[in-house]
């Protein structure tokens, strides 16, 4: 409001107050649509450009969280974070319970084509009919995005049960090659599991992520049995665990990982066809 422009995350610290961070996003903090819209207060995500395979949060993560020099330095060096708006609250006044499509409609007034590239509006699609919504996020999938979600367009903001997130799941065997110590809490026992397949051109075992081993029984005891044994020990005990993720990555990494159960019934992974071993 009056050409000041306050970027903040979820996180509230002890005085009740949001994180702050436009300073660390000047280019965002100081653009030409926000100078002269009123008094607005929008719903959306700051993202940054992907880099090969790099962890997208975590350089999200190394913006947002850092002092404002070292936020700008990073973004010099991999590029510009921006902003994907995708709701609107309050535009001169509180609008929270207008359904979601006058919501939008307001949004569509108020955020115009940013040249640059920099403030994004979410895009969207009116689909009534269950195939055309199949149809559509498939489609997402195959633009490599991990999926959809799916608004209630007569919902007000913040409403329960107001969006679903529709993600594509898949199941894997794969195989136990190793181990990481822990941080924080377990930073005496075992931290994350290094798991593998059978890549299918090469015949060798690739890693595809790292996983949570569960509960901490199960971190303690197999912390017992793999702390005294090396990498090729660890791989001859053939432990495979079935692992549930959100596809994979052009790098051959599983998303979002975890460990569905422990099979003491195989001792072999899955092969899959995947980019290059390592």
């Amino acid at each position: 409001e009056r050409g000041e422009v306050i970027i903040t995350s979820r996180r509230i610290d002890k005085s009740g107050i949001h994180h702050r961070f436009q300073d660390n996003v000047p280019q965002l903090r100081d653009h030409v649509l926000f100078k002269s819209m009123g008094t607005a207060i929008f719903d959306g995500e700051i993202m940054m450009p992907q880099v090969k395979d790099e962890d997208s949060l975590g350089s999200i993560m190394s913006v947002i969280g850092a002092l404002p020099e070292k936020a700008v330095e990073t973004q010099r060096k991999y590029g510009m974070a921006y902003l994907n708006i995708f709701d609107c609250m309050f535009a001169d006044t509180d609008i929270q319970g207008l359904p979601l499509y006058q919501r939008r409609w307001i949004l569509e007034q108020r955020i115009h084509h940013d040249p640059s590239f920099l403030i994004r509006k979410v895009t969207y699609q009116r689909l009534d009919n269950i195939e055309e919504r199949k149809k559509a996020f498939y489609e997402a999938l195959e633009q490599g995005y991990e999926g959809l979600i799916v608004k209630d367009a007569n919902s007000y903001y913040g409403a329960s049960h107001a969006f679903l997130k529709i993600k594509e799941h898949e199941s894997i065997d794969a195989q136990i090659i190793g181990w990481n110590m822990g941080k924080g809490k377990y930073v005496d026992t075992l931290g994350s599991l290094f798991v593998a397949v059978t890549n299918e051109t090469t015949g060798r075992l690739q890693e595809i992520c790292s996983v949570m081993p569960g509960d901490d029984a199960t971190r303690n005891a197999l912390f017992i049995k793999l702390s005294y044994l090396n990498q090729q020990e660890i791989v001859d005990l053939g432990l495979i665990v079935e692992l549930e993720g959100q596809k994979f990555s052009t790098g051959s990494s599983m998303r979002h990982p975890r460990i569905l159960r422990y099979r003491t019934d195989r001792s072999v992974p899955n092969s899959m066809t995947l980019g290059t071993s390592i």
